[in-house]
């Protein structure tokens, strides 16, 4: 009787999320974050981030938004998924049809022990010495220094990014790539990531905006972390874009 509960539990979680029966119906980010609870809370405790989960804390603390300067649990999901697949098209979307079709329940990670660590040292990185330095670097500019707590298409297409060069290389090769960047948001520059030139190029774009926000920004980064470009060239990746 002790692993009925459990097995209970799995079932009434997937028989709400899939029929969304609950007297309020669901966001898709309450069923990413119930689907993915398991890998989410590993990720907060191991490195150490502020989550934000829409399940639990709107109702602690009464806040409808999630604070600009903290994770949402649901980015966090689909950052990880982005990082495990190099996809800079993984969507919360896709993520919970995804999960919905498969049968290993929603009680672990669902993620292989190897791939949680390197997910884990990557998202630690992120939070802990990315994101400090764009909240200073970029002070009074609330439009640019929360682009990474902020989720969304940045965060994705940046863990992507993150994921293909541990995936075609090693843990070792993107430690020194995200090095690079924390140097580069150390030098004395008013805007090191070059982030005006990024919000007068995605002015342009509004054909199929999401995904190729995405991409812009996985190609972007990218090629920085290759050694392709010195600085975060938008420009010349924008253009790439365009001809493909």
């Amino acid at each position: 009787q002790t692993c009925a509960l459990p097995i209970y539990l799995e079932g009434l979680l997937h028989y709400m999320v899939t029929f969304n029966t609950a007297q309020r119906r669901m966001s898709l980010q309450v069923q990413l974050e119930i689907m993915r609870r398991p890998l989410i809370d590993e990720i907060e405790a191991a490195a150490k981030i502020k989550v934000f989960r829409d399940t639990i804390d709107i109702e602690a603390t009464g806040k409808t938004q999630k604070p600009k300067d903290q994770f949402a649990a649901s980015d966090i999901a689909v950052a990880a998924e982005a990082f495990i697949t190099n996809n800079a098209q993984a969507s919360q979307k896709e993520i919970a049809e995804d999960l919905l079709e498969k049968d290993s329940g929603y009680m672990s990670t669902g993620v292989d022990v190897g791939d949680i660590a390197d997910v884990v040292n990557m998202l630690r990185r992120v939070a802990q010495d990315i994101h400090p330095l764009m909240l200073l670097v970029y002070a009074d500019e609330p439009g640019k220094k929360f682009y990474f707590s902020g989720g969304g298409t940045f965060l994705t297409g940046f863990t992507a990014a993150c994921g293909y060069v541990r995936n075609r290389n090693n843990m070792k090769m993107l430690d020194g790539a995200l090095e690079k960047l924390i140097s580069l948001l150390k030098q004395q520059n008013e805007d090191p990531l070059s982030l005006d030139e990024y919000q007068e190029l995605i002015k342009n774009i509004t054909s199929s905006r999401g995904k190729m926000l995405r991409r812009l920004v996985y190609d972007t980064f990218l090629r920085f972390f290759l050694g392709t470009t010195t600085r975060l060239e938008w420009t010349d990746a924008y253009r790439s874009l365009s001809l493909t």
